[in-house]
């Protein structure tokens, strides 16, 4: 009954299931079926499975250079010993959601922050629904709240020397999806 109520809900909201990347890392689906049409795509069905599937952590940490970014997609971030431990400090962790955290917005602003720390341009944009323009023209205008504090000069990534930035010799960024209820 659960899977039938999970699945439906997921069906409205993943409607254009995508391919998932190599590098999407399923601690839901064995290794062994990672061909197959279930495991193929981000869809209702992918996620149902997710959501009521054991974790098969210890499976899937095997598939991860030491060396990665691992971005936790889970509804709390719990690994960090787990993933340091197994992985060592060259390991880069970074929970998207974390179990009572105060302000769930900022901390999920705070790890797209760092993942620009650890080298990687994530599309902040996407977080935003995009602008119809024209505006109308009762639209209040918002130059007026905005000042550019010169006292500090920051380089962009343009102007920066990348190769010694950290997790430029990274093997690749890998996403541990990790399910919502473990049996």
């Amino acid at each position: 009954m659960l899977q039938i109520v999970w699945m439906g809900t997921l069906q409205s909201l993943v409607t254009n299931p995508k391919p998932r990347s190599s590098k999407w890392v399923s601690s839901s689906v064995p290794e062994s079926e990672w061909e197959t049409p279930l495991a193929k795509y981000s869809s209702a069905e992918y996620h149902t499975n997710n959501l009521l599937s054991p974790v098969l952590f210890e499976e899937s940490t095997k598939c991860i250079p030491n060396n990665a970014i691992v971005i936790e997609i889970a509804p709390h971030g719990l690994l960090q010993a787990i993933i340091k431990n197994s992985f060592g400090s060259e390991c880069i962790h970074i929970p998207l959601t974390l179990r009572g955290h105060p302000n769930n917005t900022a901390f999920l602003l705070a790890a797209v922050g760092r993942l620009y720390m650890a080298g990687l341009l994530p599309k902040v944009s996407n977080l935003y629904p995009p602008v119809q323009y024209p505006v109308s023209r009762g639209t209040a205008s918002l130059s007026s709240l905005v000042t550019w504090d010169h006292e500090y000069s920051w380089e962009s990534l343009l102007e920066m020397d990348t190769s010694k930035m950290v997790g430029t010799n990274l093997q690749g960024v890998w996403a541990l999806s990790i399910p919502l209820v473990a049996s």
